[in-house]
């Protein structure tokens, strides 16, 4: 049902209403275009691989883009910084064995400060905005 790979299948699924709320207010605050329903689909699907551990928990999937193959960490719940330097040798382990060259992780700016020192560098900024909304001032460039 679930791909798991940081605690026994049985203890994810046990604890899957505690794991879904985390991962609700993640997609909600990550991603204002995905919906809660179409992660668990992908999650159960195997299109995105979930891991689980004691301080929360990360979903990913496998990015091929022209120049590289990325493990895109797309959604950390619980406490970020935590997920992830518990496990990083897990996630690092995982993108080398599918051939990825780099691992992506999309986080706000409070804990992006702490996902630093981990080693990620800021690579882009993204900005977004509703197609057809006025620009306030045309001129800022």
């Amino acid at each position: 049902m679930l791909n798991v790979s940081m605690m026994p299948e049985e203890e994810v699924t046990s604890n899957w209403d505690r794991y879904r709320s985390w991962l609700v207010d993640s997609v909600s605050s990550a991603h204002p275009f995905e919906t809660i329903e179409r992660v668990d689909d992908g999650i159960c699907e195997g299109r995105l691989v979930l891991w689980a551990g004691k301080s929360g928990l990360a979903v990913a999937r496998i990015e091929e883009y022209e120049r590289a193959k990325v493990l895109h960490l797309q959604y950390l719940a619980g406490d970020p910084p935590k997920v992830l330097r518990d496990g990083m040798e897990q996630f690092e382990n995982c993108a080398r064995h599918l051939g990825c060259g780099y691992i992506m992780v999309q986080t706000n700016p409070v804990h992006a400060k702490r996902i630093k020192a981990l080693g990620f560098k800021p690579s882009f900024t993204t900005l977004l905005k509703p197609v057809g909304q006025e620009s306030p001032n045309a001129e800022a460039s």
